[in-house]
């Protein structure tokens, strides 16, 4: 006995097949459609009866089970039933029976019984419904398919691979094999078609296989999609005759997932840090050449080794990716996001990209890298003096080659408004000074000056403060009383000299005139 296995029939569209149309008959809310009803004698093949729910309102066709009587075809049904529960409004499910061809089975038509169990899900009675379907013994040259895998997933390239078997007692000659992928997230090469040509003889009882690239759309449903081939061919008396619609369904897998866990950073505003982030390959494969790639377009965030190679990667396994990434002293703090994309190779080597994957990451404020204060904010009216400031590294690095610059704006200038220090080691503190004076009439109040720095930090790289700012009392200038004493002293005996002098003279005339 030959053995084979059936075909599909899941549309209802009409199809050629030596010039018949399915057989499909209809109660009032259910359809029964069997599509490829053509067997030939000494056959095991799989007769597909769909099922569609024709009425109108929700609920569709609940809980239905499907069993399949020969009533007196040469075949024997080797599945009793099918529960292929819920049909809804409008649409259709596929059961399934293997059978089993008498070897001495006359070519001829035949009608099978068919009953459908059910629940109406509009009124939610019990219904049973029989059906009368036709189907044909032939011995001609006809098709099936043997075998259709795929190795494609979701938002991936892959191979379709499908066999087809002439299980007829005729020869088919110059046959034309057409699939077409009935949904359209599935496409056959660059169109939802493909034809492939077979010259010469193709015997009965040989096979055929086809192997079509294939390109699975974003946002498909990883199921079973269901592929439609024809075969047109010339039989012995080299008439043209086209099969009926021969079904198939390939297992489109689901499409390959990673996800991110883990996220650890020191990542702080004026600075680089370490962003680092665990990858986890979510399947449903095992892939290669893992690269995670993250470039952002935020122009105050830079990545500076935006790939990172894990290599190969099983479901389930995971592994850590870190990335250097260096922020502007305006970018802002808080949490953020950057947009990491996993790049891999397919089993079948083609380089795919998954989804963006958000890594949020925390951003520090700024670390100021130097605290100062006044250690004289005193000066008076007119006064010239040396203003003292300490610096401490108040950041978390040693920082060398400092300059510190005074900026004074009137009444308060200075002439002297630079200091250097060496380095400083993180918490130390160093004493400057600068150059600074007050106008004679400046008003007595707090005046403001600033300071910032230029900066050598532990990787090398140079850097400029933003500007500190920094209060200066002016007070009223003192009074002069010892020079007023002086003075006065000065001036009294200026006066004392003179009355004495005066005094001499006076004696002097005296003694002259006497």
């Amino acid at each position: 006995m030959r053995t084979a296995v059936g075909v599909a029939a899941v549309v209802l569209v009409a199809a050629v097949a030596l010039g018949a149309a399915p057989a499909a008959v209809s109660a009032d809310d259910i359809e029964v459609v069997v599509s490829d009803d053509t067997f030939a004698p000494d056959e095991e093949a799989t007769l597909f009866v769909e099922v569609v729910d024709r009425a109108d309102g929700p609920g569709g066709t609940q809980g239905a089970i499907v069993s399949v009587a020969d009533d007196g075809a040469p075949i024997t049904v080797l599945t009793d039933e099918d529960a292929i529960a819920t049909v809804p409004t409008g649409g259709s499910r596929l059961a399934t029976f293997d059978i089993a061809v008498d070897e001495d089975a006359d070519p001829d038509d035949y009608d099978i019984e068919v009953e459908v169990d059910y629940r109406d899900g509009r009124t939610g009675d019990l219904t049973t419904e029989t059906f009368d379907v036709e189907i044909t013994i032939d011995d001609r040259a006809h098709f099936r398919v043997v075998d259709a895998d795929t190795d494609a997933h979701v938002g991936e390239e892959g191979t379709v691979s499908m066999t087809l078997e002439n299980v007829g007692d005729q020869t088919a000659k110059d046959a034309t094999v057409e699939v077409r992928a009935l949904d359209r997230g599935l496409r056959l090469g660059a169109q939802s078609t493909f034809t492939r040509t077979f010259a010469g003889d193709w015997e009965d009882g040989a096979r055929r296989t086809l192997n079509l690239s294939a390109d699975v759309r974003e946002g498909t449903e990883p199921r079973s999609h269901v592929l439609e081939a024809e075969v047109e061919f010339h039989d012995e008396d080299d008439v043209e005759r086209t099969t009926r619609p021969l079904t198939a369904g390939v297992d489109v897998g689901s499409e390959q997932a990673f996800s991110v866990a883990n996220v650890t950073s020191d990542l702080r505003v004026g600075e680089d840090g370490e962003l680092n982030v665990t990858i986890e390959n979510d399947g449903p494969r095992a892939v290669g050449g893992v690269v995670a790639v993250s470039e952002t377009p935020n122009p105050n965030v830079a990545v500076r080794n935006p790939e990172w190679y894990v290599g190969p990667m099983e479901p389930g396994e995971a592994s850590t990716a870190a990335f250097r990434v260096g922020l502007r002293e305006d970018a802002e703090p808080g949490d953020r996001v950057l947009p990491l994309v996993v790049r891999y190779r397919t089993p079948a080597g083609d380089i795919e990209y998954s989804d963006r994957l958000d890594v949020v990451a925390a951003v520090a404020p700024e670390l100021e890298p130097f605290g100062i204060r006044a250690v004289n904010q005193t000066i008076a009216q007119g006064e010239t003096r040396r203003y003292r400031v300490e610096v401490e590294n108040t950041g978390d690095e040693r920082y060398s080659d400092i300059q510190a610059k005074l900026f004074a704006e009137s009444p308060l200038e200075t002439d002297d408004d630079e200091a250097y220090i060496d380095a400083l080691d993180v918490g130390e503190t160093r004493t400057i000074s600068f150059g600074l004076e007050a106008d004679d009439d400046a008003a007595i109040k707090q005046h403001p000056v600033s300071m910032d720095f230029r900066y050598e930090d532990a990787d090398g790289d140079r850097h400029l403060t933003d500007r500190e700012r920094m209060a200066v009392d002016v007070v009223e200038r003192e009074t002069p009383y010892a020079l007023y004493a002086a003075v006065v002293v000065f001036l009294a005996a200026i006066v004392g000299i003179a009355y004495w002098k005066r005094e001499r003279l006076a004696a002097l005339r005296d003694d002259i005139g006497g």
